[in-house]
């Protein structure tokens, strides 16, 4: 993978992930149901007539039963849809109860607030789990970036080797050329003086040509030694933002999930306050015993 493919990778990832919180604002607010209730007595005592109020409830608790039990059930088909696609995919455990109610039970207050609470619970494990798929995936392009600067690391070391190497064998193979050639002159001392002058000449702008061609040699892999460390640079960089990047989508997950738990936390104790409302209340004693005193 090149830098610029880890790159267009990484916005893409950024933008998903702005979509998916998006999404998750848009869950809490479609899902999210207020926790108020009034019950049937303080109905009766704000209306003041007790007898008209409790026809009207006769008369439309029918449909609002029905329109409840329709609506709950399609809350309910849905968190059913959604835990069995979360167990497939990661095997996150959802609490939504098949048990809660059945189609012959009467519908009970508080039904709708537990469904949509639940359903609120399957939404957040559902980004919970695409926040680490997406934080392996970015702990895999780190690993693999990694090795490739480790690769590349590895590949300057080997050229610095080679130049130094070369240059060496260069000026090496030279000197030893121009030694030989000064035996050879000085043995064969039946030349003429300025055959020796020409000769020595000669040898000179072999070895001023030599050493041109030694030092252009050297200026490139030089700029091949220097475009390297650019490269390695670069790559080091990339991998610091992608570590960043790396630690604020884990500070977001962790985020995620203290959130999670408040809101199963707030769900709970829903449940209790609950409970505790549904109670029986004991029934005003006052006029009977208004009747005895008579």
């Amino acid at each position: 993978m090149t830098l610029e493919e880890a790159t267009d990778r990484i916005a893409q990832l950024e933008r998903h992930a702005r979509e998916q919180d998006i999404r998750y604002q848009q869950s809490i607010k479609d899902y999210s149901l207020p926790h108020e209730k009034l019950s049937i007595e303080d109905r009766l005592s704000v209306s003041g007539d007790q007898r008209s109020l409790l026809a009207e409830m006769d008369i439309s608790e029918p449909s609002l039963s029905q329109e409840c039990m329709s609506v709950y059930r399609q809350l309910r088909s849905l968190c059913q849809q959604l835990k069995t696609h979360s167990d497939d995919d990661s095997g996150l455990h959802s609490d939504c109860s098949n048990a809660s109610m059945d189609e012959t039970h009467l519908f009970s207050t508080g039904l709708l607030t537990e469904v949509a609470q639940e359903l609120v619970n399957l939404v957040l494990d559902t980004d919970v789990v695409s926040l680490i798929e997406r934080m392996e995936r970015y702990r895999r392009d780190i690993q693999d970036r990694d090795i490739e600067l480790q690769r590349r690391a590895d590949t300057i070391m080997e050229l610095t080797t080679k130049v130094s190497v070369s240059v060496c064998e260069v000026e090496l193979r030279a000197a030893l050329e121009e030694r030989d050639r000064a035996r050879n002159d000085a043995s064969h001392t039946s030349l003429a003086q300025d055959d020796v002058v020409l000769k020595a000449r000669e040898v000179r702008d072999q070895a001023v040509t030599r050493k041109n061609k030694a030092e252009i040699e050297l200026a490139k892999t030089r700029m091949e030694l220097m475009q390297a460390n650019g490269q390695l640079l670069e790559a080091i960089q990339q991998k610091v933002e992608l570590s960043q990047q790396l630690e604020q989508w884990q500070m977001d997950m962790q985020e995620l999930l203290d959130e999670q738990l408040r809101s199963k936390l707030t769900s709970q104790e829903v449940k209790m306050k609950d409970s505790i409302q549904q109670q029986p209340v004991p029934p005003p004693r006052r006029r009977l015993l208004g009747f005895f005193q008579r």
